[in-house]
């Protein structure tokens, strides 16, 4: 079995989806992506709609 990381150990893009629900059942959907990097002792998400 090969080495494991955790998946913050380095910078990467993530293609993201999501859906909401407001409380009167509407639903919205929508998709971008998230690029995780990471900056010492902190961790930054950049992400973008691409709805």
């Amino acid at each position: 079995m090969g080495k494991h990381q955790h998946f913050l150990s380095e910078t990467a893009v993530w293609a993201t989806e999501a859906e909401f629900v407001t409380p009167s059942g509407k639903i919205t959907s929508g998709k971008g992506t998230s690029k995780i990097t990471i900056e010492g002792d902190r961790i930054i998400n950049h992400s973008t709609d691409q709805s």
